[in-house]
C-alpha cells in the first residue's frame, strides 16, 4: 500500500511539473455593421492589444459585390504596433469560397507576440477584385485597438476581428515543482530510515 501511495505521489508531482499556458479570446463584433470593400480601402484591418503570446487572428468577411470575380486571393499581413508602419511579422495568402460569410482565422503561432503590446492585422486583395468586403462597427466598442484603412469619407470605429490565444504545453519543468518533488522524495526516504532505526 505504501509503495502505491509513493508511486501516485510521484506521478502527481510529475504532472505538476509541466507548465501550461491558458488562452484567451478577443472578439470585436459590433451590431449594425457596415461593409467596407477591401480593394477600395486596402490595406484595411484592425489593431488589437494581445492577451496571449501565440494567436490565431481573423477578420469578418462578406461578399459585397457578387457580380465581381472571386478569382483573386486575399492576403493578411500582421504588423507590430498600430497601422502598417511597424515591422511586418507575418503574412498569409488564402482564398474564400463563393458565398462565405464570417471570420477567416489564420494561425500565427509561429510568431511570438509580447503580452499587452499592440499589433495590427490588415487584409488586401492580391489583384483588384471588388468581390469581398470586411464587416465593421460604427461604434467604438473595443478600447484595445482601432480600425486601419485608406479612408476617404467615413472611418469606422472598429473592423470586426477575432483573436484567439493558442495554448501551449511546456515540456520544461518548473523549478518550484522540481523542488516539491525533491522534498517529497526526501521526506519519503527519511521516513524509511526512521522506521529502520
Amino acid at each position: 500500500m505504501f509503495r502505491e501511495i509513493q508511486k501516485l505521489s510521484i506521478l502527481f508531482l510529475l504532472a505538476l511539473s509541466t507548465g501550461t499556458a491558458f488562452a484567451g479570446t478577443i472578439l470585436v463584433q459590433g451590431t449594425g455593421t457596415a461593409n467596407y470593400q477591401i480593394a477600395a480601402h486596402a490595406p484595411i484591418g484592425q489593431s488589437f492589444t494581445t492577451i496571449d503570446t501565440t494567436v490565431s487572428v481573423g477578420l469578418e468577411f462578406a461578399a459585397i459585390n457578387t457580380s465581381a470575380s472571386n478569382d483573386d486571393d486575399i492576403r493578411y499581413d500582421l504588423y507590430d504596433g498600430y497601422g502598417t508602419g511597424g515591422s511586418l511579422l507575418g503574412s498569409s495568402t488564402f482564398s474564400l469560397a463563393t458565398g462565405f460569410t464570417g471570420f477567416h482565422m489564420v494561425n500565427f503561432s509561429s510568431i511570438s507576440l509580447i503580452l499587452g503590446n499592440e499589433y495590427t492585422l490588415v487584409s488586401s486583395i492580391v489583384g483588384n477584385s471588388s468581390h469581398w468586403g470586411l464587416l465593421a462597427s460604427g461604434a467604438d466598442i473595443y478600447s484595445g485597438g482601432s480600425s486601419v484603412g485608406d479612408w476617404s469619407f467615413f472611418t469606422p470605429s472598429e473592423i470586426n476581428i477575432q483573436v484567439v490565444g493558442i495554448p501551449f504545453v511546456s515540456s520544461v519543468p518548473e523549478p518550484a515543482s522540481i523542488i516539491l518533488l525533491g522534498l517529497g522524495l526526501l521526506g519519503i526516504r527519511s521516513r524509511q530510515l526512521l522506521k529502520k532505526s
